[in-house]
């Protein structure tokens, strides 16, 4: 009798480990789906992107994160322990920027289940010449915009904007687009 208390103690305790680091982790899962090819004329984006989040992997001031137990560091233990959804979604527009400027492409913000357990934020970029932003949730299939979103791997992935729209686990609140342009431009983490 005493051993079958003991386990299910034990299993109890392990349930409840798992739901604590669940809770804790926020940011919602996004769809497995395989980062994309993208358009050429994106290439200046892509490379800073990759340079955005290869820099800040290296960045002896700050220790990046991604993922759910990124999440948990992050929230439990703070400092210089940086890599929530948003961190690395301010991280990449400010560090696009110079590319951006230099292409016709655009960027902003993007998120969903505001407000939630569930949130999640990444950056948007478009081509302003094919892409009309008023809409472009509805009808994402076949648009020239693509997500940027390091969160879940720690690499520059890119999403075509209708994968990354998968439903994740749970939508709650669905897609918005958010204006970015408040942040400061400098590199430094958020």
């Amino acid at each position: 009798m005493q051993r079958r208390n003991l386990l299910i103690a034990g299993f109890a305790r392990k349930i409840t480990l798992f739901a604590l680091i669940f809770l804790l982790s926020a940011c919602a899962p996004l769809p497995l789906v395989a980062p994309t090819k993208i358009e050429p004329d994106l290439s200046p984006v892509q490379a800073a992107f990759e340079q955005t989040v290869n820099s800040a992997l290296q960045d002896t001031g700050h220790n990046w994160h991604n993922g759910r137990i990124g999440n948990m560091i992050v929230n439990i233990w703070g400092g210089n322990n940086t890599g929530l959804c948003f961190h690395w979604q301010a991280l990449v527009y400010r560090g696009i920027q110079p590319a951006i400027q230099d292409t016709r492409w655009r960027a902003t913000g993007i998120e969903v289940n505001r407000g939630t357990f569930f949130e999640h934020h990444a950056v948007l970029v478009y081509d302003p010449e094919r892409v009309r932003l008023v809409g472009l949730l509805d009808n994402p299939r076949g648009q020239s915009a693509y997500v940027l979103d390091p969160w879940e791997s720690g690499k520059a992935s890119i999403y075509r904007l209708q994968d990354w729209l998968k439903k994740p686990v749970t939508i709650k609140v669905p897609a918005k687009l958010e204006d970015l342009r408040y942040l400061k431009l400098s590199n430094k983490a958020p």
